[in-house]
């Protein structure tokens, strides 16, 4: 883990999200962006990232006009052996190709829900996405669509691989995708295999849909725990 010095920044207000939750658990949000949306490479110098560190982006990161470029100037220079994750998002269709591209050859760790991921390859089923995949991805690599109460999927050597889902009482679906990206990249780290780490991911994001709000994520024992079962 890297530590990093926070600062102030007086000049701006940092942006805002509401959130607009439907009775099925589906959202909608209206964002108000703020200083995140101004970042410059003058802020990026107090990371002092190692090999150890792992970068997550998410694809609102790359729209915005000028974080966006500062972001992706950043990713260009950044260490190879710093393991970066990439979560497109819903507004895919609004990156920058050549972005778009970038990620898809430079990330060790690409997770997307099935429409985006099937937007992406400009295919209309998760089957064909995945031989796709099998023939572009980089060997360093590895894509997870997530198909939320199907499970997910992912692509290895041998083609495409689902993970079953934990079935839920679905309240808040906010922060499930999130919450499944960073667990699974924890447990990957902690030398998991790809299957049950996706299993894990798969756990957790289904204990953070049975609950309000965005920070519902549930520690590693309750996620064990329901493993052993």
């Amino acid at each position: 883990m890297t530590a990093l010095h926070a600062y102030r920044e007086d000049s701006d207000d940092t942006g805002f999200v509401i959130t607009l939750v439907e009775p099925s658990g589906e959202r909608t949000f209206v964002t108000s962006p703020g200083i995140e949306s101004h970042i410059r490479p003058d802020d990026l110098v107090a990371l002092n990232l190692s090999c150890h560190d792992v970068v997550y982006v998410s694809g609102y990161d790359l729209l915005y006009p000028v974080s966006g470029a500062t972001i992706a100037e950043y990713l260009t220079m950044m260490n190879e052996e710093i393991r970066l994750v990439f979560d497109p998002g819903p507004l895919i269709g609004d990156i920058a190709p050549e972005r778009l591209e970038f990620m898809r050859r430079r990330a060790w760790l690409i997770s997307a829900n099935r429409a985006e991921i099937c937007q992406w390859m400009n295919q209309r089923e998760i089957t064909e996405v995945a031989a796709l995949l099998a023939s572009q991805r980089p060997p360093h690599s590895l894509v997870v669509a997530r198909d939320g109460e199907k499970g997910a999927w992912f692509v290895d050597n041998q083609g495409l691989v689902h993970v079953p889902p934990r079935p839920a009482q679905v309240v808040d679906l906010t922060g499930a995708g999130d919450t499944h990206t960073g667990v699974l990249v924890a447990f990957l780290m902690a030398g998991w295999s790809v299957y049950d780490a996706i299993w894990a991911a798969n756990i957790a994001a289904s204990i953070s849909v049975e609950k309000k709000g965005p920070a519902t994520s549930p520690r590693r024992t309750d996620i064990e725990r329901i493993m052993k079962h």
